[in-house]
């Protein structure tokens, strides 16, 4: 078996099911691609019409993963040794941000599938977002006056603060929609 990182090949097959060679891509729970990148071979595989046993298995460890990230977090995917270039303290704050929203805040799964309608995180990310921007920007460098038309909730909530603050928000925003279509995807 030949895995996509070097680091991995110390990972075998001791029963050889593996053919020799053949490439194996492992996917770990710390990976901030994971719970998506399983939740889309569900989908593919409930398309192909896998057995229904192999996709209540995958659909279980998504489960797992899922919960194991909301406990330990999530890192961006890389090789062993190598830098991509993104801050993994930013990518820790929209982890913590997240977590905030589902343990002060109490939107858990449950919370935001029931009140929430698709699409409004990703509208309240974009809003924090072009927040900003609009503060970022050379040209403008002022807040916004009022939460913008993707704001699909109660003006109240719209509490914009410095750049930065906004988008970890977004990102954790982003994170609650690509979370809530996962699950979607994964509902029988």
């Amino acid at each position: 078996m030949k895995h996509a990182r070097e680091d991995y090949n110390r990972i075998q097959d001791p029963a050889g099911l593996i053919p020799d060679g053949e490439p194996v891509f492992l996917i770990r729970a710390q990976d901030a691609c994971a719970t998506w990148t399983l939740a889309h071979w569900i989908m593919r595989a409930r398309h192909i019409k896998a057995d229904a046993s192999i996709i209540q298995a995958a659909a279980d460890h998504l489960d797992r993963m899922y919960a194991w990230q909301e406990v330990h977090g999530v890192k961006v995917p890389d090789l062993a040794g190598a830098s991509v270039g993104v801050s993994s303290r930013a990518l820790a704050d929209i982890a913590a941000e997240r977590r905030r929203q589902v343990e002060v805040e109490g939107f858990d799964a449950a919370h935001d599938d029931a009140e929430h309608d698709a699409g409004e995180f990703a509208g309240a990310a974009s809003a924090y977002a072009l927040n900003a921007a609009c503060v970022l920007h050379p040209f403008q460098g002022t807040p916004l006056d009022e939460p913008p038309e993707s704001w699909l909730f109660e003006p109240s909530w719209w509490k914009p603060r410095t750049p930065r603050e906004d988008l970890v928000r977004a990102g954790a925003l982003i994170l609650a929609e690509i979370e809530k279509i996962d699950r979607e995807v994964t509902k029988p």
